[in-house]
């Protein structure tokens, strides 16, 4: 079996504390994923957790959940700064129902390491 996350979507917020050309910052948040759990059975006919013949089943769930976490983000110059941030995604846990009528239970939680580069525009173009 193999259980898959299709994708994954974030809403947050941060707060931090600003030191010379380094922004140190918590976020939190929201969070959205779209996951698939298939099994396939090796050995036909198999016996599925509710006791009728099964080839495999499967089952995609939408889910939501939050997120936590923190990072470090350094001005290289006036517009550009790298960052590198960990992100915890919880989703908790939900009962579905998969292709063949099996009650599964899924739950999901993943760590994200992100590492990244990011340009400001500058104040006469935001307005402020």
């Amino acid at each position: 079996c193999h259980a898959d996350i299709n994708w994954t979507a974030t809403l947050t917020g941060r707060a931090g504390y600003a030191w010379d050309r380094m922004l140190f910052y918590v976020k939190g948040g929201a969070a959205w994923t779209n996951e698939s759990l298939f099994t396939t059975c090796n050995l036909f006919p198999c016996t599925n957790p509710a006791g009728q013949p099964s080839t495999g089943f499967g089952v995609s769930t939408f889910q939501t959940g939050w997120t936590v976490g923190t990072g470090v983000e350094l001005a290289v110059t006036q517009n550009w700064s790298v960052k590198a941030e960990y992100n915890f995604l919880d989703f908790g846990k939900v009962s579905r129902t998969a292709s063949d009528g099996t009650s599964i239970s899924v739950g999901t939680t993943a760590s994200v390491v992100k590492v990244g580069i990011n340009y400001h525009l500058p104040p006469e173009i935001v307005g402020f």
